[in-house]
């Protein structure tokens, strides 16, 4: 469960309800393209259901998918669909989680998260090689130092998994 919980962190920054009610990302200056949009509450609820788990494996990752199809539903927003992705793969199967990503590659092919989850869900359904090309992907999109260092150390996990 801890790589399902660092996959989430690579979809998104740490979120915070405002004082306002809005919820979004904790430094808007991390969303130049505007993929993370600040909505209404609604958008902080698969967090809080994520967050009300005593321990990750807890987590009722089901709620959580529901949650982001329906905020998919009236954002039409490609990172939501890619959380869905992350929620799904962990109630359903990697393969599943990999089945929603289909098609994001067109609107999300420069952003190093759909590859870093296409990479997870991949190795977790034992597609060795599709999951070190996400990696390699992901690794070269990839501007933050900590993330890249993670991203990295997977990657030379996958060679264990070769043998």
């Amino acid at each position: 469960m801890r790589l399902t919980q660092r996959s989430l962190q690579l979809l998104v920054s740490p979120p915070r309800v405002r004082a306002h009610g809005s919820c979004g990302a904790a430094d808007p200056a991390r969303d130049p393209h505007g993929l993370i949009r600040e909505t209404s509450v609604s958008n902080c609820a698969p967090t809080a259901q994520h967050a009300r788990a005593s321990a990750a494996s807890d987590t009722n990752w089901s709620a959580i998918a529901a949650l982001y199809s329906a905020l998919e539903t009236a954002t039409g927003s490609a990172i939501v669909r890619l959380n869905r992705a992350v929620a799904v793969g962990e109630a359903e199967g990697p393969h599943a989680g990999l089945a929603v990503i289909d098609g994001l590659d067109d609107t999300l092919a420069n952003n190093h998260r759909l590859h870093a989850v296409r990479a997870d869900l991949a190795r977790r359904a034992g597609d060795i090689t599709l999951a070190r090309e996400s990696y390699l992907s992901a690794m070269e999109l990839c501007a933050n130092e900590v993330e890249h260092h993670y991203l990295a150390r997977q990657l030379d996990d996958l060679g264990s998994l070769d043998r």
